[in-house]
């Protein structure tokens, strides 16, 4: 077998590639790298799943200084950090930070606990020493402490120096207690499982940007969604509450309401399609009311000609470059409500649709 000699910094750079790109530009970015995911980066680097973790916790581990002080072990990345803080990343915004592979690291072994009954920091640190090349031990590794850092300049390196372009940061460290809240934030749900979240918006019929909602609300609806044969969450998604942990549950709960607070009211299909609405609303005046069906415009929405299999083409603008609906569809679909078919239209990767239903409900319109 041929002597694997992939680097720290290829590591890090095929990491950094993988999370933060222009594709999730301006939406969440997770540093979710499980086994799974591991082994697809892995591949990119030309190593087989079975050298893949070796060699990633190989090229970690040749990184620590093991013979130093007390707190010095994680002393060489800190040292290139302040390297890259002060010089490489004002030169070029997008030089990833060299602290990448680290954190995903750390990530990795809360992916690992997340299989097992009881979340805690003796649990954590036992998959981290491991790792780490320290054996289990239930100890945090001396000067662990200083990885908070490290999460904080991500922050920074996406919010301030990229300004979203990469995504936005989601590392918090509300979970788990503390120093293993950050890992632990990123790998709760995998990435599947946040894209179906969309769905349980939907099925608890909640609309976006909704100031009525709390944290508080979504836990028993996640619970209630979950038990339903109508949940689309994976396998590994379900099972935590089919195990009825409370403290993930109530985790997942606030990552829950956290992507609520960004959604714009789309989902995505098993081929990566996006999908948005149509609304029907019923407009009265002194002496009359009408129905009018409204396609939701989402931001990255184009306006322009949209496919329908029964009208044809259809034109859709917004009224102003700020709406979040396009200008009325015409009255001609209005059928297609009354015979209880669908209304779908298509441009592209972007679909407009609503799906016939028993009960229709009106899109609410507080003007």
């Amino acid at each position: 077998m041929l002597r694997d000699k992939t680097s720290y910094e290829d590591w890090n750079k095929a990491i950094s590639a993988y999370f933060y790109n222009s594709h999730i530009a301006n939406k969440p970015a997770y540093l979710q790298l499980d086994h799974e995911l591991l082994t697809r980066i892995g591949q990119q680097l030309e190593l087989s799943p079975k050298q893949t973790e070796k060699s990633f916790t190989r090229a970690v581990k040749s990184r620590l200084r093991k013979n130093g002080p007390q707190n010095d072990q994680f002393n060489n990345f800190i040292r290139n950090t302040r390297t890259w803080e002060t010089l490489y990343v004002h030169r070029n915004p997008k030089t990833p930070p060299p602290f990448l592979a680290l954190l995903g690291l750390c990530v990795l072994a809360a992916s690992k606990m997340n299989a097992d009954d009881e979340v805690s920091a003796a649990n954590y640190y036992i998959h981290l020493n491991e790792l780490l090349g320290f054996g289990r031990k239930h100890g945090r590794p001396r000067g662990f402490e200083q990885l908070d850092d490290f999460w904080k300049k991500l922050q920074w390196w996406l919010d301030d120096m990229l300004k979203g372009e990469f995504g936005y940061p989601t590392a918090n460290n509300h979970y788990g207690g503390v120093y293993i809240g950050y890992p632990i934030s990123q790998c709760l749900l995998r990435r599947t499982d946040r894209e179906k979240l969309s769905d349980f918006f939907k099925w608890a019929g909640i609309e976006p940007r909704d100031e009525a909602l709390e944290n508080n609300d979504f836990r028993p609806m996640l619970q209630e969604w979950t038990s339903k044969t109508t949940c689309t969450f994976s396998q590994h998604g379900r099972r935590i509450f089919e195990r009825n942990n409370q403290e993930l549950i109530s985790q997942i709960s606030k990552l829950a309401f956290a992507e609520y607070q960004l959604w714009d009211g789309s989902s995505f299909n098993s081929t990566g399609r996006r999908f948005s609405d149509i609304k029907l609303q019923l407009e009265f005046s002194r002496r009359r009311f009408e129905c009018t069906l409204y396609a939701r415009a989402l931001s990255d929405f184009p306006d322009g000609n949209y496919q329908n299999l029964d009208h044809g083409v259809v034109y859709l603008q917004r009224p102003s470059s700020t709406a979040v609906w396009f200008n009325p569809l015409d009255e001609k679909f209005l059928t297609n409500i009354l015979d209880k078919k669908p209304i779908s239209l298509h441009q592209d990767n972007f679909t407009l649709q609503i799906k016939p239903q028993s009960i229709i409900p009106f899109r609410n319109d507080i003007d």
